[in-house]
């Protein structure tokens, strides 16, 4: 349930840019251009980290590491929320990509740990179903909330639950 739940706040944060983006472009004075590069550089950032990260996943101790990188995460996704400018938006969805990128596997390293070979792929599905669920949650309560509040308000709401699943 944990590491569903953790890779669900992530899917919901990558989702959340998309959702906001009426209220973002809005408030930044920005077009769609730069709505695909906030909502691209996170996901490109972790595509970049995943493999120096996963031989990081065999070497050190992968919980600790996992809930540091969720309250980095966490940080980040704050910090995206008090952001003044676009840059500075940018620079941190790009800080939020680099440490995101130690979810994916650290969690399928401790499935694996956890779980034996009979009960692997059920229980990962069910992970990755977290995940799914998570994106599609995102888009509704980060749009709702964006549109409702404010643009700065899902990213808020997001970090919280980070620091509790850390």
């Amino acid at each position: 349930v944990l590491f569903a739940a953790v890779l669900a706040l992530s899917g919901a944060d990558a989702s959340t840019v998309g959702a906001a983006a009426p209220q973002l472009e809005q408030a930044l004075h920005i077009g769609n251009a730069k709505i695909g590069l906030l909502s691209s550089v996170a996901l490109l950032m972790g595509a970049l980290l995943v493999l120096p990260v996963g031989a990081l996943v065999d070497r050190v101790r992968r919980i600790p590491l996992l809930a540091a990188s969720v309250v980095l995460w966490s940080i980040a996704s704050l910090v995206s929320a008090f952001a003044g400018s676009y840059e500075f938006l940018l620079l941190a969805r790009l800080a939020l990509g680099a440490v995101n990128a130690t979810a994916g596997p650290a969690i399928a390293s401790l499935t694996g740990d956890y779980f034996p070979p009979a009960e692997r792929g059920r229980v990962y599905a069910y992970v990755l179903g977290g995940e799914i669920a998570g994106t599609a949650a995102g888009f509704i309560v980060s749009g709702s909330v964006a549109n409702a509040i404010s643009w700065r308000a899902p990213f808020v709401l997001l970090a919280l639950p980070g620091f509790w699943l850390a």
